[in-house]
């Protein structure tokens, strides 16, 4: 699939963002369940290599992934990262990180046994990836509408998918990126306020600015690869004095620390092209994914979705205990031998018997 890369969600994305992303970057996830519990989590991530070495995928990779990069010639140079957990609570501990840095993702595993076969259920939820929240445009009955779209969307992607005009059909609230921009560019003014009043600024000067200071934010990005919370203080040098700003900056410093990791992470994921394939042990009998060759259930394009709500991706197989299957034979077989053998044993004791003649 060719990479499309989703509209940024306001200018500040592009003026820090495009120059470290020329391109997209595909990142495919695959797990592989194990009958055991265990899953081996392999990621591979394709682009420039620029772009492989920034580390900046969207999804956690330490050092106890084993890596290694392939490709060469024409082609575009892959990492690939492959792990083993235990069972699925180990790989959650490992993947639901929500400290903004990459992708909080939560994985579940439950098997049911009935003796012959056993059915398991795996389960894989990609966290809310835009969680800015100040600024809310959506309502309970419109915020259902507009995650039906996006789903119906996502059904038909072959036909054309474009998520952005199901976001504005459903929601009557405008595209899906202004949105992000609104409550982005809100965030950041709930936490500069605060601080500013911390610091000792009247709170009718910053209303009266208010939109003065969402607008500064994309003020002197060009040329930058990275945002960081002292090139948000630098910008806000412009309107307010130093002394303040910076008392202001030190108050609130975790909060603009946080505000700058969610808004990184929402940049990235917008110029990756996900795809999560699982592959379950036996047969598959239920999944939502769009997509199933054999026993692999296949999802692509998750993170339009994930910008308004948690996705889930579950996938169900059955599995032939053979185990089972084998001592239920022996079990069977030598119950019919001793029946037999007792069966002989009598008649060779029965009076007049050719047996008991002999």
């Amino acid at each position: 699939m060719a990479p499309t890369a989703r509209t940024p969600f306001f200018p500040l994305v592009l003026a820090f963002v495009l120059p470290l992303l020329a391109g997209c970057l595909d990142v495919n996830t695959s797990t592989v369940v194990h009958e055991d519990g265990s899953l081996l989590r392999t990621v591979e991530v394709q682009g420039d290599s620029g772009m492989l070495a920034n580390g900046r995928y969207g999804i956690r990779l330490d050092s106890t992934w084993t890596k290694s990069v392939h490709g060469s010639g024409g082609s575009k140079p892959i990492l690939k990262a492959v792990k083993r957990y235990r069972n699925a609570e180990e790989m959650t501990r490992d993947l639901d990180r929500k400290d903004g840095t990459t992708i909080a993702i939560h994985a579940e595993l439950v098997t049911h046994f009935r003796w012959f076969t056993s059915t398991m259920e795996y389960r894989e939820t990609w966290r809310k990836l835009h969680t800015f929240n100040d600024a809310p445009a959506l309502d309970s009955l419109r915020r259902e509408a507009v995650v039906a779209a996006l789903l119906r969307g996502r059904e038909e992607g072959a036909k054309g998918y474009d998520a952005d005009s199901a976001f504005r059909a459903a929601s009557g609230a405008g595209s899906m990126d202004s949105l992000l921009e609104r409550n982005t560019r809100e965030a950041f003014y709930r936490i500069f306020s605060d601080g500013m009043l911390a610091a000792g600024v009247d709170a009718d000067t910053l209303r009266v600015r208010k939109e003065e200071v969402l607008s500064h934010l994309d003020a002197g990005s060009s040329g930058k690869d990275s945002l960081t919370v002292d090139d948000l203080r630098t910008r806000m040098h412009d309107l307010f004095p130093a002394p303040f700003v910076d008392r202001a900056f030190v108050e609130r410093r975790e909060d603009f620390e946080r505000f700058v990791r969610m808004w990184t992470l929402r940049a990235i994921t917008g110029f990756c092209d996900y795809t999560v394939r699982v592959t379950m042990p036996g047969i598959v009998t239920a999944t939502n994914a769009p997509a199933i060759i054999g026993n692999t259930a296949t999802w692509r394009e998750m993170t339009d979705l994930a910008d308004v709500q948690d996705v889930e991706m579950r996938v169900s197989s059955r599995v032939v205990n053979w185990w089972a299957v084998i001592v239920t034979a022996v079990v069977v077989f030598g119950g019919l031998a001793m029946i037999l053998l007792a069966a002989l044993y009598r008649k060779k004791r029965l009076p007049g018997s050719p047996l008991s003649a002999s």
